[in-house]
């Protein structure tokens, strides 16, 4: 037997390894700091969130008047730019535009308007001393659950 051969092959399939190794690594580190990226915006959003219901926030009864697709993080993740009325108890009602990302198994669109959302009721929370802070709690279809 020729072990020479062996550890010629052993060898070679080593280097190639090492050299497929270091080269996923900056694709590795790329994918890390998108991730590093996507979850310091969500920290970020949810701080905003939990600034906003610590510091007087309003929730109010809003109606959709428009609800325009932006792209999705995951399958059922939209992200939402809402027009809406918003009817706060024992105040006037307001006109009120935001963006959000809420969780949505059946929409349908056309011309990225998400007609399914129209007319829905949703709860929203918003900053009283400025009304473009303001995010969906719930859909209205799901006070019961809570």
């Amino acid at each position: 037997m020729d072990y020479s051969l062996n550890w010629a092959n052993l060898t070679c399939f080593a280097c190639i390894g090492a050299l497929v190794l270091v080269g996923a690594i900056p694709f590795i580190k790329m994918i890390s700091a998108q991730n590093k990226k996507i979850n310091e915006r969500l920290d970020k959003e949810r701080a905003e969130r939990q600034s906003i219901r610590e510091n007087g926030g309003v929730t109010a009864l809003a109606i959709i008047k428009s609800a325009k697709w932006e792209g999705t993080r995951n399958k059922f993740v939209h992200k939402i730019y809402y027009d809406v009325e918003v009817q706060p108890e024992g105040q006037p009602a307001f006109q009120a535009k935001f963006r959000d990302e809420v969780f949505r198994r059946n929409t349908k669109s056309e011309n990225d308007e998400i007609i399914s959302e129209i007319g829905q009721k949703i709860w929203v929370i918003y900053d009283p001393t400025n009304p473009s802070r303001m995010f969906v709690d719930r859909y209205d279809d799901e006070s019961n659950s809570i």
